[in-house]
C-alpha cells in the first residue's frame, strides 16, 4: 500500500513537473520554482484525490493518451472533409451510451475523452449514468468506439485486468 502512495506522488509530481518545464523552460532560476509548485500541485492533488488502492496500467495510460491523439488528428480532417464536401450523406442524431464506468472523474474523462471521436460530441447523461452522444453519422460504429475507448479508460485505472473479453473478441 505504501509503495502506491509513493509511485502515485511521483507520477503526480512528474506530470506536474514535466507541464512546468513545458510551459517555463529549463532555466535554474524556472527549474527551482517549477519544483516547488509541483510539489504544491502534487500536495492539493492528494488532498483533493486521494491516490485509490488497485494497480494502475502504464502502458494502458499511455494507448489512452495516443489513442485520443489520434481521434484528434482524425477528427480534424474528417471535420475538414464534411465542410469541403457539403454533399456527404449525414444521419444526424442523438445516440445512448451505457458506461459501466462509476459516477464522478472518470465518467467525465472519459466523456471528455470521446468528444475527440470524428462526427460525435457527448451532450449530456441519463438518470442511469447513460452517456448522451450527438453524432454526425449514426450509422457510424460509434458504440463499438466508444466501448473500446473504455476499456482503455478502465485498464489505464487500473479497474480491469488488461485482457478483457472485449479485447479477447479481436
Amino acid at each position: 500500500m505504501k509503495a502506491n502512495l509513493i509511485l502515485a506522488l511521483l507520477l503526480r509530481y512528474s506530470v506536474a513537473l514535466g507541464f512546468w518545464v513545458l510551459l517555463a523552460g529549463t532555466a535554474t532560476a524556472d527549474l527551482v520554482a517549477g519544483c516547488i509548485v509541483a510539489g504544491l500541485a502534487t500536495a492539493v492533488s492528494v488532498r483533493l484525490m486521494r491516490p485509490r488502492p488497485g494497480q494502475r496500467d502504464l502502458l494502458a495510460a499511455v494507448q489512452l493518451v495516443l489513442s485520443f491523439l489520434w481521434q484528434s488528428l482524425v477528427s480534424g480532417f474528417d471535420i475538414s472533409w464534411r465542410v469541403l464536401h457539403p454533399k456527404l450523406p449525414l444521419h444526424p442524431g442523438l445516440v445512448r451510451y451505457p458506461t459501466q464506468l462509476p459516477p464522478g472523474t472518470l465518467r467525465s474523462s472519459f466523456a471528455a475523452l470521446t468528444g475527440a471521436i470524428p462526427g460525435a460530441l457527448p451532450v449530456g447523461a441519463e438518470a442511469d449514468g447513460s452517456l448522451i452522444y450527438h453524432c454526425l453519422d449514426t450509422t457510424a460504429p460509434l458504440l463499438e468506439q466508444l466501448q473500446r475507448d473504455e476499456e482503455r479508460i478502465r485498464r489505464a485505472a487500473g479497474l480491469v485486468a488488461a485482457q478483457s473479453t472485449l479485447t479477447q473478441k479481436r
